[in-house]
């Protein structure tokens, strides 16, 4: 369905993209829902997590315990490794360890 596909987005490397069947654009209208990766039909919700490869200083500095040198260091981290492959990377980030990741985990997605 065309009409549901943002054709003036921007991909990534090694991001997938779902587009959706008219019949399924169809379904979540009548549902009032959105469709999740496995094309099932949920209940409406924003997904107001922080996506770690794509938010900005301001965005990333919103997570609890992530100031202006944690964030400085994630988009470095990312402009040097790429993408993150899974939220539990960012453990990889000087300053970011169990206790912090602890705190975010539910925060960030990928």
């Amino acid at each position: 369905d065309e009409d549901w596909l943002n054709q003036a987005d921007v991909l990534q490397d090694g991001q997938q993209l779902y587009v959706y069947t008219q019949d399924e654009t169809l379904a979540m209208r009548q549902s009032s829902g959105r469709m999740d990766n496995d094309g099932k039909v949920g209940l409406s919700e924003t997904d107001d997590r922080i996506n770690l490869n794509t938010a900005t200083r301001e965005e990333l500095m919103t997570l609890p315990g992530i100031g202006e040198s944690k964030a400085d260091a994630v988009i470095s981290y990312r402009e040097e490794h790429g993408s993150f492959g899974s939220i539990e990377e960012i453990k990889n980030i000087p300053g970011i360890k169990n206790a912090v990741f602890s705190k975010i985990k539910d925060r960030i997605t990928v």
